[in-house]
């Protein structure tokens, strides 16, 4: 009777798992999938405006037909990182694979300015100067030149998040006419034209930095009120922006006190 009674139970489990299987497969038939990677790894993926984790990331359950992707860098908090929109479309139990590669560009600053780019024997811009990340190899040399100032060679691979920071030094060279150091034969009323720069900067640096730490605590009191993490990525975003204009306003302040010094 146990054996009977038994086998009756097994059987029942047995055509509920195949019921089951059978509801799930239906469910499943008219949807697709998408899964997608990106270099470097932990790219944040949108899809259709909702954020569906940080790659590599599979998107299941997706209704057959076009689907707007969009993939931010790792860094996202980095104005200099690329954001990547894609349309891709799914089909019925079908799945698809999209792997994206996240590039950064770059910006060069000499201190002071205009200074000459080259790679190699090719002049590529003046500073400060904004490069695509696929202009130049990342490990090339580049070499600044400045009438007055020292040459000095360097390499993208040491730019930190995207920024390469230079400070040139005084050459017995004659300087030239844009030549930020002042001449004994200069006017004093025209050495205080690096002071107006310098103060004028580090204010407005100091400005933006500000506006963007405010709203940053702005998205910051929208996420906690509803939750969506949409203000959650905007609020990080927002204060990395607010920290790079900090530095930069510190940057030219600590310029603007050398001038004091030195003059």
């Amino acid at each position: 009777m146990r054996i009977l009674l038994a086998a009756m139970l097994l059987s029942t489990i047995t055509r509920a798992g195949s019921a089951q299987s059978l509801i799930d497969s239906l469910s499943t038939a008219g949807r697709g999938t998408l899964v997608v990677r990106t270099t470097p790894d932990s790219g944040w993926v949108y899809v259709d405006s909702l954020f569906v984790g940080r790659a590599p990331v599979r998107v299941e359950m997706l209704r057959p037909g076009m689907h707007t992707v969009r993939v931010v860098h790792p860094d996202f908090a980095n104005w200099l990182t690329e954001t990547i929109r894609d349309s891709v479309p799914t089909a019925a139990g079908g799945e698809v694979l999209r792997t994206y590669t996240l590039g950064q560009w770059y910006s060069i600053v000499s201190v002071p300015s205009d200074a000459q780019v080259f790679s190699g024997d090719s002049i590529i811009g003046t500073t400060p100067l904004v490069l695509s990340p696929l202009s130049i190899p990342t490990d090339s040399t580049l070499t600044l030149r400045k009438k007055g100032y020292a040459p000095v060679s360097t390499s993208l691979a040491l730019a930190s998040r995207g920024v390469l920071l230079i400070p040139l030094s005084p050459s017995g060279e004659p300087s030239g006419e844009n030549d930020w150091r002042l001449s004994s034969s200069v006017a004093a009323r025209t050495s205080t034209l690096p002071l107006w720069i310098s103060g004028g900067s580090a204010v407005l640096f100091g400005g933006f930095s500000a506006y963007y730490k405010l709203e940053a605590d702005r998205h910051q009191s929208s996420y906690i009120s509803t939750g969506n993490p949409y203000h959650l990525v905007e609020r990080d975003r927002l204060d990395g922006l607010s920290a790079l204009y900090f530095v930069a306003a510190q940057v030219g302040l600590g310029v603007f006190i050398w001038y004091l010094l030195s003059d």
